[in-house]
């Protein structure tokens, strides 16, 4: 990597974590610290300004280093507008489909949690989807996590990083430098939880280094999954977007919500669907095995779009 590309890297990279810390005086005073509605308020208005800055920015120094690269061309090619793919080429239905494609390679990984979850919603009758739904997104919570984040994140960590690395590279960078190393900066990127975690105080140092370092290694292997979709899809930032607040909502998996909730919740007094109970806990288990299986089989055949491929 050049010394230009770092620094116009860290300058994306920095500018979107440091607005939440310039914005976030006083936070010590909210109980809920970031999870403070106020706070989450005040940050995303200023995340916000930031992305239209950068947005703007960005395209600009790359269509002055490199004369050759219209302004117009280094905006498009960061993928916010839908149906465009790089290299000047407008297809929206070949688009969609690409987004389709993608989040069909996400749900066979997430295999083993979906088909809990749609037998825990038809066999627990005290819960119902829709109640949980409005619960999850229908706030400034879902708002955040679901809709904002991903594509505040997507832009500044996938689209922008990788299109420095491929505008402004003298020489054509290897794909393992492409996937790995702007992931390398939204892992990173997420340090600054252990920090905030600190300031709780409910958690003990070790636990906080421990759930830092796994939320690292996570979002470093997730920022380059994203990182392979974009190049492949030939800057389809809207998938990434959508796959990233997917993969949100879903979370890391873990045990079976069905499972658990008939064992300690409300254990049935049938033997007989004990049993059965105790067969689906070892299948989803299983499933959890076969998704990341069903994900690596379809990772190139479900995320090709041979026209607008970036990767050569």
């Amino acid at each position: 990597m050049n010394w230009l590309v770092f620094c116009i890297n860290i300058g994306i990279s920095l500018s979107y974590v440091a607005v939440l810390y310039i914005t976030s005086k006083g936070i010590e005073n909210y109980p809920a610290r970031r999870d403070d509605p106020r706070v989450i308020k005040r940050r995303l208005k200023n995340v916000l300004m930031v992305s239209i800055l950068n947005t703007a920015i960005v395209p600009l120094l790359h269509s002055i280093i490199v004369p050759q690269l219209s302004y117009k061309e280094a905006f498009l090619n960061i993928g916010i507008i839908p149906g465009y793919h790089q290299h000047g080429s407008s297809q929206i239905k070949l688009y969609i489909g690409t987004i389709l494609k993608n989040l069909c390679l996400v749900m066979l990984l997430y295999i083993g949690p979906l088909t809990d979850m749609v037998l825990y919603y038809i066999s627990n009758k005290e819960s119902s989807i829709l109640s949980a739904f409005r619960e999850e997104f229908m706030n400034i919570w879902g708002l955040r996590n679901y809709i904002f984040a991903p594509i505040t994140e997507e832009l500044f960590y996938t689209s922008l990083l990788l299109n420095t690395y491929l505008t402004l590279e003298p020489r054509k960078p290897k794909l393992t430098t492409l996937l790995w190393q702007p992931s390398l900066f939204f892992s990173i990127a997420h340090i600054h939880h252990a920090y905030e975690a600190t300031l709780v105080g409910n958690f003990s140092t070790t636990s906080i280094i421990i759930n830092t370092l796994f939320q690292m290694a996570y979002t470093g292997i997730f920022g380059a999954f994203t990182n392979f979709v974009f190049l492949r899809t030939g800057g389809n930032l809207w998938s990434c977007i959508l796959l990233h607040s997917f993969c949100n909502v879903m979370g890391f998996p873990s045990g079976s919500e069905l499972y658990e909730y008939f064992t300690v919740i409300k254990t049935p007094k049938s033997l007989k669907l004990q049993h059965l109970l105790s067969i689906w806990n070892k299948v989803y288990y299983i499933l959890l095995f076969m998704g990341i299986l069903f994900f690596k089989d379809g990772l190139w055949r479900l995320t090709s779009c041979p026209e607008h491929n970036l990767i050569h």
